[in-house]
């Protein structure tokens, strides 16, 4: 292997990287075995082997995976992931078997990281039985989410918070990130793909960042963020563009829910993942505005900014659109933007980032008090208004 491809990097590319289904197969075959030696489960053994072989995001199933055998009794750092959402993608059936595992390897004594693994559970088992119209089972689970909760809030305004991830005093150099010859083949892709289809995108977030501050790639990022505004384009069209493709696939979806009341949400898609045939990820935003804020994220988290128009900047000899004021969208995103950060983890420390309006939003903030020590009363108490 080349030498650019080192530690994090090089396992960011292994898992991005496209596989052949003969591949997978013998991936989730390598997957299956690690359960049935680890768990002795067959259930869960066959949950990974038919995820790695049907879907196409190693990546998620690998750190899935990872999340299953720290809650063993392996010496797996505690540190390992502890953002990583383990329920993203999973069906009802899929959360049970996953559920299940949780409550065995507990440890005799239910500590706060059991209480609020099981919260981010049900906290998805209402997601879903939402949107099923399932009232009986809705009043049901609806409850048990909001005693397991307020068990853990309860706890996490009791005693301090565990701020697991802490910043360090030396900038970390161990993990090369993104290759950026690879990348900048990326960023000509994307732009001649969505310029034949007439797509207006623009990137954001580190890409920007990077950009602005650097005139190139972050070195230690590991993927593309562009964003799209949402009334300018849907996801099927972007997923109709991305099939006529023979560069890019698609690796995830997500879509949020937005609560308005307790019976009033709206689902709308804001996060695809797409993946370059040379194994490099692009992020892709959707972006909605409310007032004058413009917000994007996931099912669980969000990003805020202010309304802001686009501008045009030169990066390897390509325009590509980003935020106008430059310096307020970076400023409000990570505070001091002109210096770099040491050992920097966008949970902990971008500014902009809060929790959705809806249970896993819920769920996001509490876990986030716990392990970085950031706690915002005020969105917690909007969205407790609504769904608690």
């Amino acid at each position: 292997m080349k030498n650019y491809f080192k530690k994090l990097g090089l396992f960011h590319w292994l898992l991005n990287r496209p596989y052949s289904k003969f591949s997978r197969f013998f991936i989730g075959l390598l997957f299956f075995i690690i359960c049935i030696i680890i768990f002795f489960d067959f259930r869960l053994g066959n949950l990974f082997f038919i995820r790695v072989l049907i879907n196409n995001d190693l990546k998620s199933e690998s750190r899935r995976l990872i999340w299953c055998l720290k809650k063993s009794y392996l010496p797996i750092s505690l540190k390992t992931d502890i953002m990583f959402d383990f329920c993203s993608g999973l069906n009802l059936i899929e959360l049970n078997k996953i559920k299940n595992i949780l409550k065995r390897l507990k440890n005799s004594k239910k500590d706060i990281f059991y209480e609020i693994d099981l919260l981010k559970i049900l906290a998805y088992e209402c997601d879903f039985l939402i949107e099923n119209k399932d009232n009986l089972s809705i009043s049901k689970h609806s409850k048990k989410f909001t005693s397991q909760y307020l068990k853990v809030k309860n706890y996490l305004e009791k005693r301090p918070a565990k701020k697991i991830l802490k910043p360090h005093n030396k900038l970390s150099k161990k993990n090369i990130g993104i290759d950026s010859f690879k990348a900048k083949k990326v960023l000509l892709d994307l732009a001649y793909l969505f310029a034949l289809n007439k797509i207006n995108w623009f990137v954001l977030a580190g890409t920007f960042l990077g950009f602005i501050r650097e005139k190139s790639f972050l070195t230690h990022d590991l993927d593309i963020d562009i964003g799209l505004m949402s009334e300018d384009i849907s996801l099927e069209q972007i997923k109709t563009v991305l099939r006529n493709s023979t560069l890019f696939e698609i690796s995830k979806i997500e879509y949020q829910k937005y609560f308005l009341s307790p019976n009033n949400f709206f689902n709308k898609p804001t996060f695809a993942r797409i993946i370059h045939k040379n194994g490099i990820t692009v992020d892709i935003f959707w972006h909605f505005t409310e007032g004058n804020k413009i917000y994007h994220g996931t099912s669980s988290i969000l990003w805020k900014n202010t309304v802001f128009e686009l501008n045009e900047y030169k990066v390897y000899g390509l325009k590509v659109k980003g935020p106008k004021n430059a310096n307020l969208y970076l400023k409000e995103t990570y505070g001091n933007w002109r210096k770099e950060k040491l050992n920097y983890n966008f949970h902990r420390d971008m500014i902009s980032l809060t929790g959705t309006k809806n249970f896993l939003g819920l769920e996001y903030l509490l876990r986030r008090k716990l392990y970085c020590g950031k706690y915002n009363q005020e969105e917690l108490t909007k969205i407790e208004k609504l769904l608690i």
